[in-house]
C-alpha cells in the first residue's frame, strides 16, 4: 500500500511537472508570436528600432529555454527522492518509466528552443560580423574622403594665393597695356603734327622741269654780269610749268577755319610747314641749298609783319610795293637786322585768297584747305608768272645762285629759317631769314617745333619700347601664373570628383547596411516563426505522450464525462485559450489515472 501511495505521488508530481513544461512552452508560443508580430512592425521603421527588437526575440526564446530546462531538472530531482523510497523492482520499472518520460519530454521541450537559441545566436553572429565589416568599410572611405578633403583645402589655399598674385599681375598688365596705349595715342599724334609740319599734302607738289632749271640759271647769270639776255626760252618753260601743276583741295583742311589776319600761332604754324614743304621740294629738285626750317622766332616775326599791314592798311594793290617800314619794325622786334627804305626779308601776294582790290578788311571765314590753296597758287605764280618781277621772286624761291647770301656765312652755310602768315586784306607773306641776320638770338627763338617733335617723337619710341618690355615682362609673369593656377585646379578638380565618387560610394555603404539589416531582420522573423511551428509539434507530441499514457490507464467514467464537456478545440489551435482548455483535459486525464491507481 505504501508503494502504491508513492506511485501515485510520483506520477502526480510527474502529471504536475508535464503540465508545467507544456505551459512553458504555450507561453513560449505566445511570447514568440507576439515578438513576430512587433518585429514584422518594425520592419517598416527605423533600423536602431529594428534591431533592438529582434534583439529583445532572441533574448526571449534564450530566457524560455532556461525556464524549460530548470523546470525539468527540479521535475528530475522530485522523481529521483521517490524512486529512493520504493522497492527495487517498483523503482526500477518507476525509474525506467521516468527516464523515458522526462527523457521525451526534454527532447520535445528543449529541441525548438534550443534549435531557435542557436539559430537567433548564428543570426546575431553574422549581423555583427556584417556590421563590423561595414564599419570597417566605413572607416575606410572616411578616411579616404578626409585625405581627399585635404587635398582639395590644399589646392584651394594654392588656387587663392595663386588667383591673388593673378589679380595683381593683371593688374600690372592692364596699366602696362594703359602706358602702351598712351605712348601709341602720343606717337600717333606726334606723327600726325610732323606730317602737317613738313608735308601736310604730299599730293600737292610744285614739280620743276630741269630745262625750267637751266633757263632760269642762265637769266640770273646775265642779270649778275648785266648782259641783256632774253627770258623768251625761260617764259616758255615757264608756261609750261604753271599749266602742269594745279591744286588738290584737300577735305581735312576744309574742317577748320579762321579770319584773314586772325590766324592763332598754330595755324600760322601749320601754314609755314605746308608752304616750307613745297618750297624745299622744289629746292631739291633743283639741287639748292639750304632747305628752310620753320622755328618760333620766324613764325613771331611773320605775324608781326602781316600784323603792321593791318595797322599800316597796307593794299599791295594800291601801293604795288611791300610796306618797308612794317617790316623793319618787325625785324627790329624780334632782333634782326633792319634796312631802311627797303626789304630784305619778305615775297608777298595779293589776291589769290580773295580778290580784294578795294582793299576792304576781311571779316569772313576761309578754311585751311583756302589758305593753303592761295598759297600754293602764290608759289606757282613766283616760279612760272613772274616775269614782270625780273624773276626775283623765283630767284628767292629757288635760291639758285645762292641769292639769300647763305654760302657767305662763315665757312658752313647759314641756315634759312621761314614762316608765312596773312594779313587781315588776305595778303599772303612770306619771310625769310638767313641765319647771319639775326643780331639778337635772346629775341628770336631757333628751336625747331618740328625738331622738336622728332626729339619728342624719339623719346616716345623709346618710352614706348620700354613700355612694351614692360608689357611683355608682365605677360609673361601673368601666363606663368595661370599655369600654375590651371595645374592647381587639376588636382582639385580630381580631389572634387574623389569627393564625389566617396560620397557615392558612401551611399552605397550606408544602403548595403539598411539592405544588411533588413535582411537580417527578416532572417529573425522567419527564425522565430520556425521557432513557433517547432513548438507548435512539440506541443502536438507533448499530446501524443499524453494520450499514450491515457490509453494505457483508461480514464475513470467521472474523467470521461467531464472531458466530453469541455469544448474541443483543433490541437494545432495555437491560442493561448485553446491551450489552456487542452492542459485542463490533461489534467483530469491524469486526475483519472491517480484515482484508478488508488482504488488498486
Amino acid at each position: 500500500m505504501m508503494n502504491k501511495n508513492k506511485e501515485i505521488k510520483r506520477l502526480s508530481k510527474f502529471a504536475v511537472a508535464t503540465v508545467l513544461a507544456i505551459g512553458s512552452n504555450t507561453l513560449i508560443i505566445a511570447n514568440a508570436k507576439a515578438d513576430n508580430s512587433n518585429g514584422t512592425t518594425a520592419l517598416n521603421q527605423l533600423s536602431g528600432q529594428m534591431t533592438t527588437s529582434s534583439k529583445a526575440m532572441s533574448s526571449t526564446l534564450v530566457s524560455s529555454s532556461s525556464v524549460s530546462e530548470v523546470g525539468q531538472t527540479n521535475n528530475a530531482a522530485e522523481a529521483s527522492n521517490v524512486n529512493s523510497s520504493q522497492s527495487p523492482t517498483s523503482q526500477t520499472a518507476s525509474a525506467s518509466f521516468q527516464k523515458t518520460t522526462a527523457s521525451k519530454t526534454r527532447s520535445l521541450t528543449n529541441e525548438p528552443t534550443n534549435e531557435s537559441t542557436n539559430t537567433s545566436q548564428n543570426a546575431d553572429s553574422e549581423s555583427q560580423d556584417a556590421d563590423a565589416n561595414n564599419q570597417v568599410e566605413t572607416n575606410h572611405v572616411s578616411q579616404s574622403v578626409s585625405k581627399t578633403q585635404k587635398v582639395k583645402i590644399d589646392s584651394d589655399r594654392y588656387i587663392a594665393a595663386a588667383q591673388s598674385e593673378t589679380a595683381a599681375n593683371e593688374t600690372e598688365v592692364a596699366n602696362d597695356q594703359k602706358s602702351v596705349d598712351t605712348i601709341k595715342s602720343q606717337i600717333d599724334g606726334l606723327n600726325q603734327e610732323i606730317n602737317n609740319e613738313s608735308d601736310a599734302d604730299n599730293h600737292n607738289l610744285i614739280t620743276v622741269s630741269s630745262d625750267y632749271a637751266n633757263a632760269l640759271n642762265s637769266y640770273i647769270d646775265s642779270v649778275v654780269n648785266d648782259n641783256s639776255s632774253s627770258d623768251e626760252s625761260l617764259v616758255k618753260l615757264a608756261t609750261e610749268g604753271l599749266s602742269a601743276n594745279s591744286y588738290q583741295n584737300n577735305v581735312a583742311d576744309e574742317k577748320t577755319s579762321a579770319i584773314p589776319g586772325n590766324l592763332s600761332d598754330s595755324q600760322i604754324e601749320e601754314l609755314s610747314n605746308y608752304a616750307a614743304s613745297l618750297i624745299n621740294y622744289i629746292r631739291q629738285q633743283l639741287g639748292t641749298t639750304p632747305s628752310v626750317s620753320v622755328v618760333k622766332g620766324a613764325v613771331s616775326f611773320a605775324k608781326a609783319v602781316a600784323d603792321n599791314y593791318s595797322s599800316d592798311d597796307w593794299n599791295i594793290y594800291i601801293y604795288k610795293d611791300h610796306d618797308d617800314s612794317a617790316i623793319n619794325q618787325a625785324a627790329l622786334t624780334n632782333g634782326l637786322a633792319t634796312y631802311d627804305g627797303s626789304n630784305a626779308y619778305e615775297d608777298a601776294s595779293a589776291g589769290y585768297l580773295i580778290s580784294n582790290v578795294d582793299g576792304q578788311r576781311l571779316t569772313n571765314y576761309f578754311t585751311l584747305n583756302d589758305y593753303k590753296r592761295a598759297i600754293y597758287n602764290t608759289l606757282t605764280a613766283m616760279l612760272f608768272d613772274d616775269a614782270d618781277e625780273n624773276w626775283l621772286h623765283a630767284m628767292s624761291i629757288t635760291n639758285l645762285n645762292d641769292y639769300a647770301g647763305t654760302d657767305n656765312y662763315g665757312s658752313e652755310k647759314a641756315t634759312q629759317y621761314f614762316a608765312v602768315s596773312v594779313d587781315d586784306l588776305g595778303q599772303i607773306h612770306f619771310e625769310f631769314i638767313p641765319e647771319w641776320q639775326i643780331l639778337a638770338l635772346s629775341k628770336f627763338d631757333t628751336s625747331n617745333n618740328l625738331l622738336k617733335l622728332k626729339d619728342q617723337l624719339a623719346a616716345s619710341k623709346i618710352a614706348l619700347a620700354t613700355a612694351k618690355n614692360a608689357l611683355t615682362i608682365a605677360q609673361s609673369k601673368l601666363d606663368t601664373v595661370e599655369k600654375i593656377v590651371k595645374l592647381r585646379q587639376k588636382p582639385k578638380t580630381v580631389s572634387e570628383k574623389i569627393c564625389k565618387d566617396n560620397r557615392i560610394e558612401q551611399l552605397l555603404v550606408n544602403r548595403r547596411n539598411d539592405s544588411i539589416q533588413i535582411h537580417n531582420r527578416h532572417r529573425v522573423a522567419s527564425m522565430i516563426n520556425d521557432s513557433i511551428s517547432k513548438l507548435n509539434k512539440g506541443k502536438a507530441s507533448t499530446a501524443k505522450l499524453i494520450n499514450y499514457r491515457i490509453s494505457k490507464q483508461p480514464l475513470n467514467n467521472e474523467s470521461r464525462e467531464f472531458s466530453a464537456n469541455l469544448p474541443q478545440t483543433d490541437r494545432n489551435d495555437s491560442s493561448v485559450l485553446a491551450s489552456i482548455g487542452f492542459l485542463v483535459i490533461e489534467m483530469i486525464g491524469l486526475v483519472g489515472i491517480v484515482g484508478k491507481l488508488r482504488k488498486q
